[in-house]
């Protein structure tokens, strides 16, 4: 159809041209062509045109969406005085108003939790949007980002697919200019800058309730209430959960709750101070007795050491212990950031028992003796008649995999209280057979390619080999296991990282007394992942088989040689 319409235009027009002017013509002709046709952008893999304004008519008047946000900052900008100002715009410019996004109540500084802007984007993106322009009372409202170019970013995709962005109650006029770009620049910053002050107005204030003993938000905890007082302490009334001041004057404290609560909380701190039971043999010992907790949840390690650790059951206010100021990360802050008022409340435990739960809890940190492992160990065994892996994380405490480093294997600690049961004779034997076959083939390795002058490095820790040339042999020892056909198999795993050039997989026999192969396979052709092999002789390495080691360090010399 363009080559029909370019024909007929040139018809039309060329009449009293010369040559080099119909030429001219029909180039002039096929780049407007070409402007009209998307093209891919291949580095994100969007759909981008080239920039033309969407017209899109309502009535004669061009279709407009409008973008609202509604802080809790004043009521300047609530949704209804923002939206006043908008449609009193849109009639003064001849838009009407299609659609419309609100987000209530919503902070500007990070765009989680913001479904409206999120949505509005979204529909931009996929070119799902009947309107031609967005209306926004102001720069603010895109946000206040501490990163200026975030707002920017979000104008700027709006642009891209045809739209206008207008702002209703900004100064400037929006032309495109080098002028309303730096306006525009100017605002964004100020909007960042608006909200860095105003989390410091807040910081302060806050410090300076927390010295006069008021407290500043969250949860009471167990065994504490909040106190409703007013601007002179005297108090008003305990709040219940989720009730809030009624007035900004009013202040709240913490005092003790109901009996029953205050009861456990000293429990708690008594079972950790003079029982030395840590945090989760609280939390299990809770479980155990069925302990009523609020909401009915079970009891958690993370609770109950939150408590332990918390300096509000002896009286003390504190505040900014963990710092998430304008949006970031939650984190601790460091002590002198951290503004403490003692005895702002009545305390639930005395500052002794405090101090004796908090030398208790580093004590239990601490990495226990040899011979206390092993009296654990042997207090477990006498108690179920049998020791595993996971019945020794069960308790809590020293975990099966503290066990196997501080004694080099589970096996061993086994070994050492006299527990050696059948399966773990059988186990330990493999184990042994397994790393006396990948001493024996490693050494055997290095002394063949020493002898004709490749001596490379050997690590026995990781079981890699350094070739001279640089690259890395690394072996891989696997037991034999049978399917449930009765087959025997291998589990061969290939981490994600390339530790190594070259993998040696070593093949136990059946009853894992002896190598059964060697598979001298590149790194590069085995994706990351596991793999199972089943049968003596598997198709995809038989052409990586070597039957012995005189064979394998042959190929080996060869690469050596050959290079990288």
């Amino acid at each position: 159809m363009a080559n029909n319409r370019t024909s007929q235009a040139l018809r039309i027009s060329h009449q009293g041209k010369t040559l080099p002017q119909i030429k001219n013509f029909l180039r002039c002709r096929a780049s407007v062509l070409r402007l009209k046709r998307p093209h891919h952008n291949s580095v994100c893999g969007i759909m981008v045109t080239k920039r033309q304004r969407r017209q899109v008519l309502i009535e004669g008047k061009l279709a407009a969406a409008e973008y609202i946000r509604m802080s809790t900052e004043m009521q300047d900008y609530s949704g209804i005085n923002q939206q006043a100002a908008i449609r009193d715009y849109a009639e003064r410019h001849g838009y009407s108003v299609v659609r419309t996004y609100a987000d209530e109540g919503k902070s500007g500084l990070h765009l989680r939790g913001r479904d409206s802007l999120q949505r509005l984007l979204r529909d931009v993106e996929a070119g799902d949007f009947p309107f031609s322009a967005v209306l926004i009372y102001d720069i603010s409202r895109w946000g206040r980002f501490q990163d200026a170019d975030e707002s920017a970013f979000y104008e700027f995709l709006c642009r891209r697919a045809g739209l206008k962005v207008i702002y209703c109650a900004e100064p400037f006029v929006e032309d495109g200019s080098t002028v309303s770009a730096i306006f525009k620049s100017i605002k964004r910053a100020m909007a960042g800058e608006y909200s860095r002050e105003l989390s410091e107005k807040i910081f302060t204030g806050q410090r300076k309730m927390t010295e006069r003993g008021f407290r500043q938000g969250g949860p009471p905890g167990l065994g504490l209430r909040r106190m409703l007082v007013d601007r002179d302490g005297e108090p008003q009334g305990l709040m219940a959960k989720g009730q809030h001041k009624s007035f900004k004057s009013d202040r709240t404290i913490l005092v003790p709750g109901p009996a029953d609560e205050v009861e456990l909380v000293q429990r708690i701190f008594s079972l950790c101070a003079d029982d030395r039971l840590g945090p989760q043999a609280i939390t299990d010992l809770l479980n155990a007795e069925a302990v009523p907790r609020d909401r009915g949840l079970p009891w958690s390690r993370a609770m109950i050491r939150g408590m332990l650790v918390n300096e509000k059951y002896v009286g003390v206010n504190l505040y900014n212990r963990i710092s998430s100021r304008l949006g970031k990360r939650r984190t601790e802050s460091p002590p002198e950031l951290q503004f403490r008022k003692a005895d702002a409340f009545e305390p639930l435990v005395s500052r002794q028992l405090f101090e004796r739960t908090q030398a208790a809890l580093v004590d239990l940190a601490r990495s226990p003796p040899d011979e206390l492992l092993l009296d654990n160990l042997r207090a477990l065994l006498r108690q179920h008649g049998y020791l595993s892996g996971r019945l020794i994380d069960s308790l809590g405490r020293f975990t099966a995999a503290g066990y196997s480093h501080r004694f080099g294997s589970l096996f061993n600690a086994y070994t050492m209280i006299g527990y050696w049961p059948e399966h773990v004779q059988e186990e330990a034997r493999i184990l042994a057979g397994m790393e006396r076959v990948r001493i024996d083939l490693a050494t055997r390795i290095h002394a063949d390619l020493a002898s004709v002058g490749l001596d490379g490095r050997w690590n026995s820790y990781t079981s890699v080999l350094a070739l001279p040339d640089g690259r890395l042999l690394s072996l891989q020892i696997h037991r034999s296991i049978k399917t449930r056909q009765g087959l025997p198999a291998w589990n061969l795993w290939v981490g994600d990282r390339a530790s190594s050039d070259f993998m040696l997989f070593i093949r136990m026999d059946p009853n894992n007394e002896a190598a059964l192969d060697l598979q001298l396979v590149p790194r590069i052709l085995l994706p990351p992942g596991r793999y199972r092999v089943v049968g003596l002789s598997p198709p995809f390495l038989k052409a990586y088989r070597f039957s012995d080691v005189s064979m394998l360090t042959s190929r080996l010399e060869d690469l050596a040689h050959l290079g990288p």
